[in-house]
């Protein structure tokens, strides 16, 4: 079983040919290379890739072989059916209410109702961690832009901009932009070789931060920089405010939807009692 998935490291995307290859069957059902792929994490090593891959293939077989015993044991069919379809209509139901939720209710939520929460619960929107406003790129060594990408990083001009763009489809490894978004810091020092002791320090000392190892160049530009333990900036604080609010009117949005539907179906006589209540 090892040698079968001494490759499983790699990515099904680099052979498509691949992708649907059946890797063991067990009661004419069958695991593909794709699901063991899906099921794995990404950046394990070669070896920790293979124990994986072994690993979900002894429980997905173990699970299909009680499945199949547990199928010819249990005779009330109906009743797990029915359990089936009960979880079928709440699982229906509770998406379907989430999505309304999302999409009707945050409508509702005025611009002024997410500043004031803002304003009134800053202790609410602490950072863990520093934000910061810029870009960053990651480019060869051997590339011939180099010197141009040290001169158009520092730059905010649109003109700097449309030079890094457009040099960067054949020259950048990475190229990421975010004047206009807060971005967790720790996502970019991910791609940062050299070590970072203090963020926070960091942040407010390196406007322009340039760094290589034996391959690439790393290039920072912090525009704009918001540190750990202040209050998160409101428009980064934005979409979990939403969600605060979504929750606080969560109960009355719902009730007013059940109440909104029986009503609809009531004056179109869709609901039909076959035995009239009896007055208390």
């Amino acid at each position: 079983m090892i040698s079968v998935f001494a490759a499983c490291s790699s990515k099904t995307e680099a052979n498509p040919d691949k992708a649907n290859n059946p890797i063991v069957s067990v009661n004419q059902k069958t695991l593909y290379r794709a699901d063991i792929d899906a099921a794995i994490p990404e950046g394990l090593s070669a070896a920790d890739s293979t124990t994986a891959a072994d690993t979900y293939i002894k429980m997905w077989i173990n699970d299909e072989l009680i499945y199949e015993k547990a199928k010819q044991n249990v005779t009330d069919q109906d009743r797990i059916n029915e359990l089936v379809e009960n979880y079928r209509q709440s699982l229906t139901v509770f998406t379907y209410l989430e999505q309304l939720l999302k999409e009707e209710l945050s409508k509702k939520i005025s611009e002024s109702e997410l500043k004031d929460y803002y304003d009134k619960h800053p202790e609410s929107f602490e950072l863990e961690s520093s934000l910061v406003k810029g870009l960053f790129l990651k480019i060869p060594r051997s590339s011939n832009e180099v010197n141009n990408f040290r001169q158009w990083y520092q730059s905010k001009a649109e003109t700097a901009k449309e030079k890094i763009e457009k040099a960067s489809f054949q020259n950048a490894v990475i190229y990421d932009y975010f004047y206009d978004r807060w971005v967790n810091f720790d996502d970019i020092a991910t791609n940062i070789p050299t070590p970072i002791a203090n963020v926070d320090q960091f942040v407010k000392t390196n406007k322009n931060f340039e760094t290589q190892d034996s391959l690439y160049v790393y290039l920072l530009h912090i525009e704009e920089y918001a540190l750990s333990g202040t209050t998160a900036p409101y428009e980064y604080a934005k979409p979990q405010i939403t969600d605060i609010l979504i929750n606080k009117h969560r109960e009355t949005f719902l009730k007013q939807i059940e109440t909104d539907l029986y009503k609809k179906a009531t004056d179109a006589d869709e609901i039909k009692y076959y035995q009239k209540k009896e007055n208390n």
